[in-house]
Order: C-alpha cells, then sequence, then structure tokens
C-alpha cells in the first residue's frame, strides 16, 4: 500500500526534529504509532520516513495485530516476515524492540532500532521518555488525525498467535527480594515488572487476582521504600533503576537476541 504524503512527511519531520534532542537519530530510528481497534484507523510518525514507506509497501501493517502485545517485545520474536523486511530495509539495526501500551480500543506502539544492543539501562530510559513522546505525538494526531489517519487493515481477532510470551512470573524461587538495605516481596516484585511492561493498575490487580484498591495500596508500599511518595511513576522508575531493581526485572523478560 501506497501511503506517501505530504501531510505523513511534513509530521514525521517535525517528529524527527524533536527525536533528535533526545537521542542520536545516526544510530538510532523512532516510530509512534496509535492504532484505534473501534474506528479501524492508524496514525503514524517516524524519524525514518522511507522505513515507513516500506513497512506500509510490503503491507506488513496487515501483521500488526501480532505486535499489539503490553509490554516490551524484540522483533526477534515476532515471525519471519517481520524479520527478512526489517534485516533487507535496515541491515545496520542489531535491535528493534517495541514498547506497546494498552488504553481501552487504543493501542500506542512506540518503536525503536538501533546500531548497537540494547542493555537493561537502555530500555529503563526508553520507558521514562515514551509518556513525553506520547503528549507530544498526541497534539499531533489530534490537529492532523484526518490526514495522517491510515486504514487498519488487520485481522485483530488473530491477536499475537505467533508470538511466544515469556514466563507470566519469574519470582517464585524466593519470598522476598534484596537489594542493599531494601527489600521487596515476590509481589512487589511482580507489580514493578508488569509496570515496566506498560500494564495498567487494573490489568496487574486482575493478573494478582486482588482489586484495584488492593493493587494501589501496593503500589504506594513499593514508593514508600523508594522515597518516592507523592512522584509520578517516572520518579519511581529513576529510583528504581538507582537501586538495581530495573536491571533485575528487564533480565526476565526483554532482549531476546
Amino acid at each position: 500500500m501506497n501511503v506517501d504524503s505530504i501531510r505523513q512527511q511534513k509530521s514525521s519531520k517535525k517528529f524527527r526534529e524533536m527525536a533528535a534532542l533526545s537521542f542520536d537519530l545516526d544510530q538510532a530510528d523512532i516510530s509512534f504509532s496509535c492504532i484505534d481497534t473501534s474506528l479501524n484507523r492508524v496514525m503514524s510518525v517516524t524519524t525514518n520516513y522511507q522505513w515507513h514507506l516500506n513497512y506500509w509497501g510490503h503491507d506488513l501493517d496487515k501483521q500488526i495485530a501480532q505486535r499489539l502485545v503490553p509490554g516490551i517485545v524484540s522483533w526477534n520474536r515476532y515471525d519471519p516476515l517481520h524479520q527478512s523486511i526489517l534485516k533487507e530495509n535496515m541491515p545496520s539495526r542489531k535491535t528493534k524492540i517495541d514498547i506497546c501500551t494498552r488504553h481501552s480500543n487504543i493501542f500506542e506502539l512506540m518503536s525503536v532500532s538501533t546500531d548497537v544492543n540494547l542493555e537493561f539501562m537502555d530500555v529503563g530510559s526508553l520507558l521514562t521518555i515514551k509518556p513525553k513522546i506520547s503528549t507530544i505525538v498526541g497534539h499531533t494526531f489530534k490537529k492532523h488525525g484526518t490526514e495522517l489517519s491510515l486504514p487498519l487493515r488487520s485481522d485483530m481477532n488473530l491477536g499475537p498467535a505467533s508470538f511466544k510470551s515469556p514466563s507470566e512470573s519469574p519470582f517464585k524461587s524466593t519470598s522476598t527480594w534484596q537489594f542493599g538495605d531494601l527489600t521487596l516481596t515476590d509481589l512487589e516484585m511482580d507489580t514493578v515488572r508488569q509496570l515496566l511492561m506498560c500494564r495498567s493498575i487494573k490489568e496487574i490487580a486482575n493478573k494478582h487476582n486482588c482489586n484495584e484498591k488492593v493493587e494501589r495500596k501496593r503500589l504506594d508500599n513499593i514508593k514508600r521504600k523508594m522515597d518516592s511518595e507523592g512522584h509520578p511513576v517516572s520518579y519511581l522508575f529513576d529510583k528504581l533503576k538507582e537501586n538495581g531493581i530495573v536491571q533485575t526485572c528487564l533480565e526476565s523478560f526483554i532482549m531476546y537476541q
């Protein structure tokens, strides 16, 4: 499908200028998409416009359902078609990951490809940056939504069939986790892990078979231990990174090279 348009070029150029403030775009490419399954539309901006054309030109958008997995996923875990198109069009990129979040019928998908293998701390930084990018890109989508809208051609009933998800919870071997003077329980560690996978409090509560009030109390307890009460989640992530907790969590489910 040919998706070339003047508005898409202009929006992607503006996005590239914004992204250049935080990323070395000689070594990385970033794309941000909003997939609305109720309106059956996709809106995207990218720092690499040619990749955007190639992605749609090879009809990879018809397989986008398998990418809509809340959390962080390496492209090495998608089907061979994704991997071959990536290798053909981005031969220098060693790593490409998707960071996906879901808000009712809307999925936000930030995709990052780099010339180097991403370290755990790099992924943690991306999680912190994503909400800021989402806000900025959201203004663009709201202003130029009609011009940027593309049809959602993927069969959403298929879901992530070809995706083999990592173990639901690796935190079963010990009752507590020690990080210097900090101690977290199994459930607290799993809550952190789920937050890093961009899951909502409601989703985490469902996984833990409790109500949202109990899960929020657990999160508040984690914040108290991290001296981050009254601060946003991004501040908590910084504290988790400082104490080596992010690295421990990410090691369990990210970077399947």
